[in-house]
């Protein structure tokens, strides 16, 4: 109790300067259906989502907050409610002077001059389970920061970002449990009899438990010409690696047979990594360019390790441009390259064993092919005094052959309410996990939102 007194003293003297505050927020009630070809469609939930936030400034504009939440409960289908820690999104308070900005609490930071998987936002975690590509409410989290930003020229600033804790991305895997016996009988070797009980999990971190230490930092530069930004990250990866030392392997060897015993459990491990990244953004005439690049260095730059990803290269560049005074159609195109990938891997296990743990990692979609390209086409038009918006995305995956489309409609009844479709469809493959979100379930949906 003499805690909560504290805070609300503490909330109430920052509040104290405080002369402008704004309130919005949306209410929305969504229906997702599962898209199968054997049974052409299933209900998968129905959501209602609250979500509201409140920012303040001081009259001098030296102090200002931002605080917003998100609450949701699924009262029919499989039952489900926001989990606690989630419930705050961003919540911090800023400090502005004549040279430098400080922010500190849960917040956003995006660095990326494209709109979508910029290789530049680390940063922040996601949630790769939303079935929406584009859902970034709930695919897009915070994290717990002191943001520092030094303005040493009109066109210059200086961005740097301390992240003391770790908040692994959410997985739609949680375990892979594997309790099998295999007999191989390949003339003229040995028989080989394999003996499994282990099992991968995905162990979840609450929130604040585990230090990170993330360092990150941005130059940027602006001018009316271009804009550029350079930024180097050391941190602690938020995407899966594995600890694999709880799987033993145990190898008896008889005359015309050999006995492999595998026991245990591997466990989630979070690396640290270097990320060294660059973005551009200009005008072409009627063009605007985007551009990112990183090159993120992992503890397996040998690529030696099954259990850690390899280090890799992702670029992207976007060409946007508005038609008709109507049309605005964007054009990204992607490439991720992972380095050392065909390198031979060191383990104590068999070969056999080295495979079969080798696949199973696969199943939390570290790292797939060694090359990948793909191409994504978006476009949205509004009619009708801007009441209706047609628009969507096709994605063409060159290296796995895939192909994904997600329509989107929506109508405006009024300033405050509309209503909204959609889909996500995979006619053909997948992008094995590159999009970042949960590629296994095609879907629909329809969503009434009411915003203020």
């Amino acid at each position: 109790m003499k805690k909560l007194a504290v805070y609300i003293i503490l909330a109430l003297y920052c509040l104290a300067p405080v002369t402008a505050i704004d309130f919005g927020g949306i209410f929305e009630i969504d229906y997702y259906g599962l898209i199968d070809p054997t049974t052409f469609y299933e209900s998968e939930r129905i959501r209602l989502t609250l979500a509201t936030e409140i920012s303040g400034r001081s009259k001098s504009r030296w102090l200002d907050f931002h605080l917003s939440g998100l609450l949701y409960a699924q009262p029919i289908g499989e039952p489900a409610f926001v989990e606690l820690e989630r419930i705050v999104r961003e919540a911090y308070l800023g400090l502005h002077f004549s040279i430098f900005d400080i922010n500190i609490g849960q917040k956003f930071v995006n660095w990326g001059k494209v709109d979508i998987l910029s290789p530049l936002n680390i940063i922040n975690h996601s949630d790769t389970t939303v079935l929406s590509l584009d859902n970034i409410l709930e695919g897009s989290l915070p994290d717990p920061m002191v943001q520092v930003q030094v303005y040493l020229a009109d066109s210059f600033n200086l961005e740097i970002v301390y992240v003391p804790f770790l908040q692994p991305n959410i997985y739609p895997v949680e375990e892979i449990l594997i309790n099998e016996y295999l007999e191989l009988d390949i003339p003229p070797l040995k028989k080989k009899i394999f003996d499994l009980d282990a099992a991968f999990i995905n162990t979840e971190i609450k929130p604040f438990s585990e230090l990170a230490n993330s360092i990150h930092i941005a130059a940027n530069y602006t001018s009316y010409l271009f804009d550029l930004i350079a930024s180097y990250s050391w941190s602690v990866d938020q995407a899966l690696d594995f600890d694999l030392s709880g799987i033993e392997e145990e190898i008896t060897e008889f005359p015309d047979r050999d006995e492999h015993l595998i026991r245990g459990t591997a466990f989630p491990a979070y690396n640290r990594i270097h990320n060294i990244g660059a973005g551009v953004s200009f005008y072409l005439r009627n063009l605007l360019i985007s551009a990112d690049s990183a090159l993120k260095i992992t503890r397996d730059w040998d690529g030696s390790r099954m259990e850690i990803k390899n280090s890799e290269l992702f670029s992207t560049i976007q060409v946007e441009r508005m038609f008709l005074n109507r049309v605005r159609v964007q054009l990204n195109l992607f490439h991720k390259y992972v380095f050392n990938y065909s390198a031979q891997l060191q383990s104590t296990y068999g070969p056999f064993m080295r495979v079969y743990i080798n696949a199973v990692i696969d199943d939390y979609l570290l790292q797939k092919p060694q090359s990948q390209v793909y191409i994504l086409a978006h476009f949205d038009t509004h009619f009708f005094r801007e009441r209706l918006l047609l628009g969507g995305n096709f994605i063409y995956g060159y290296t796995e052959k895939a192909y994904y489309i997600i329509p989107r409609i929506a109508y405006k009844l009024s300033d405050y309410l509309s209503i909204s479709a959609g889909a996500d469809i995979w006619i053909k493959g997948t992008a094995e996990g590159l999009l970042g979100r949960n590629e296994t379930r095609d879907n629909f949906f329809i969503r009434m939102q009411l915003a203020w």
